[in-house]
């Protein structure tokens, strides 16, 4: 949790400026797919530091910024009740989806800035959060999803490789081996 909330923490202090006191950056993709593997401990740690360093950047755009930071984190604890089982499995399509769906939500709440904002703040953000953030999202997922998948590999064969360890070991016969081809 105190990973996830450094580098999100760190994430934040170097954000695309929008308006003055608005800022995009990619604490939501870090949040949703912390929320997805990780699970709720790590992922509540992470948006509380992410929300505290918001709330210390002040501006107009601390509610939305911490209600983002919410949305993010619990879109991934959403989905991670539904897939926690399938992890090592999941498709680029199922983590776009998440990413999309988080930051398609993550939209209306630039309606909270001040009013004479809004049109300019929307129409430079819409894009790159319903592109991007998907994307980014897709693909720190599957490179998650990925290493799963190997360790997941890994251990199953070192099993295997035990449980074969221990027949050749208990066995007091001669036991031949023929690998064909050889």
């Amino acid at each position: 949790g105190a990973v996830i909330g450094g580098v999100g923490v760190a994430i934040m202090a170097v954000p695309l400026r929008v308006e003055p006191d608005v800022v995009i950056d990619c604490r939501s993709v870090l949040l949703s797919i912390s929320g997805l593997f990780f699970g709720p401990v790590p992922t509540v740690v992470g948006m509380s530091a992410t929300a505290a360093f918001r709330m210390f950047q002040g501006g107009v755009a601390v509610l939305p910024g911490v209600l983002l930071i919410l949305l993010a984190g619990s879109g991934g604890l959403l989905w991670h009740a539904r897939y926690r089982d399938r992890l090592a499995t999941l498709s680029w399509r199922n983590l776009a989806l998440m990413g999309l769906a988080v930051h398609g939500m993550a939209l209306p709440l630039i309606l909270l800035l001040p009013g004479e904002t809004v049109p300019h703040v929307l129409s430079a953000v819409a894009v790159p959060a319903l592109v991007f953030g998907p994307l980014g999202t897709a693909a720190l997922g599957l490179f998650l999803s990925n290493r799963i998948d190997r360790q997941e590999k890994i251990a199953a064969l070192q099993e295997s490789e035990s449980r074969f360890r221990e027949l050749f070991d208990s066995v007091s016969d001669a036991i031949l081996i023929h690998e064909p081809g050889s």
